[in-house]
């Protein structure tokens, strides 16, 4: 059956007014969609002025339907019903899914749109920007979900169903795969962009011919990708507009590549990492080097506290310890009302510190924060490695800590880069050009 929302602006549970079984027919109480009832938002359902669906779930049941079609020719809101986030409201869609550019969800964050099915269904978000996503295969694990436009999401996560994403692209704050085995991630040939991938090891990932990138608003922001331990493959990952990126896992890619920073360094903290590539490109500029550690280098920082809050700092700020072999970075999560440090978080542990009191901090929008270091690593650290079975990677500008460079190929740091502490297999000077020439491959 289809259920046709008439009336404009209501409550989705509210079927005395606004739920009928045509398009701008009349609505009654026995209309509330079910799981198997298709919903229909189209040009009869009183939104030609604008207008708000108001999703109450939460005291009044859940928010159901088979297919969610939106054809109305007009913008409208699909609202949260309270300001408690932690109350997300859901629509369940057991079918497919078809909106249009109109559609407003608001606040994203705070909605989820809940796939589940043992069925081959379809989404089309038509130029809408969805919320939280999750795709789930039913009872029987068949569920196959293809994707027909480019998606952009709040945060996307895929648990056991199968996903085709064909040619287009994929973008969302967070992009996480299930720990329950049963899923097959088909990338299809479009960019997936995102601050956070997070790959389990139980699913299935074709890689095919897409782009990994990892991609914040701006180079305050932090990346992450954990590409699982069971050795996944995938075609390209790039490390785009964010200032620091972490890796972990056991993976293969074709492509590895760290674009420069547009201004200060840019750190990559690599923890339990084995990276096999095809082509790695790193290349940074004077000053706006690529730092690469590992997360547990000798003398990192593992725990400090405030010492002196200082004044005029802003949540959000990065600041930087710098008595040490390599900078560690401090992200502050609250400040008091001059602006004084209360909260912060290390993001990037450095190297080559000892225990001591009232250590200067510089950068950030403040002054005057000053931390007591109360802990470091004493134990050498596990490299990371990074291998490659040929060719002749080119790389400059590095500033390479803990770093074991293998496999067949040969590793040319650059004549500009900076070899800290505890690394092999990486030559720190520029490929003669008779090597650099002959694979042309891997040049830069």
């Amino acid at each position: 059956m289809s259920r046709y929302w008439v009336g404009g602006t209501g409550n989705w549970t509210d079927a005395t007014n606004h739920w009928a079984t045509s398009s701008g027919g009349t609505p009654d109480v026995g209309n509330l969609p079910t799981s198997s009832d298709d919903v229909i938002i189209d040009s009869s359902s009183g939104f030609a002025s604008g207008g708000i669906i108001t999703l109450n779930n939460g005291s009044e049941g859940e928010a159901l339907c088979h297919d969610f079609t939106s054809t109305s020719g007009h913008s409208y809101n699909i609202e949260h019903a309270t300001e408690d986030p932690s109350e997300k409201e859901t629509i369940n869609i057991s079918g497919s899914m078809s909106l249009e550019s109109g559609v407003t969800f608001d606040p994203l964050e705070w909605i989820k749109l809940s796939f589940t099915s043992d069925s081959q269904e379809t989404v089309d978000a038509g130029g809408a920007n969805l919320p939280d996503m999750e795709f789930v295969s039913g009872i029987n694990g068949t569920g196959e979900f293809t994707f027909t436009s480019n998606i952009n999401s709040h945060n996307v996560y895929f648990e056991t169903a199968t996903i085709n994403v064909g040619e287009y692209d994929l973008t969302s704050e967070d992009i996480e795969t299930g720990s329950e085995a049963g899923g097959v991630i088909n990338m299809g040939s479009g960019t997936w962009t995102s601050e956070r991938f997070h790959f389990t090891s139980d699913n299935t990932v074709n890689k095919e011919q897409s782009t990994i990138l990892i991609n914040g608003p701006d180079e305050t922001y932090w990346g992450s990708f954990t590409g699982g331990g069971l050795g996944y493959q995938f075609n390209k990952i790039t490390v785009g507009t964010v200032g620091f990126c972490s890796f972990d896992g056991i993976f293969t890619t074709n492509i590895l590549e760290f674009l420069a920073p547009n201004s200060g360094k840019k750190y990559m903290l690599m923890e339990d990492v084995h990276i096999t590539v095809d082509n790695f490109i790193a290349v940074g500029q004077n000053n706006k080097e690529l730092i690469f550690a590992s997360g547990d280098s000798l003398g990192c920082i593992w725990d400090c506290s405030i010492d002196t809050a200082g004044s005029g700092y802003e949540e959000g700020d990065t600041v930087i310890v710098s008595s040490g072999n390599a900078d560690a970075l401090i992200y502050i999560d609250a400040v008091d009302g001059s602006g004084g440090v209360t909260e912060f978080s290390i993001n990037f542990s450095g190297s080559g510190y000892s225990v001591s009191d009232s250590v200067s901090i510089s950068g950030g929008s403040g002054s005057g924060f000053k931390i007591d270091i109360l802990e470091v690593s004493e134990d050498s650290p596990d490299l990371f490695s990074i291998s490659s079975a040929a060719g002749v990677h080119q790389c400059d500008y590095l500033i390479l800590y803990d770093s074991y460079a293998t496999g067949g190929a040969k590793w040319y740091a650059g004549s500009n880069s900076v070899d800290r502490t505890n690394n092999a297999g990486w030559i720190f000077e520029d490929a003669p050009v008779a090597e650099s020439c002959a694979l042309p491959l891997f040049l830069i």
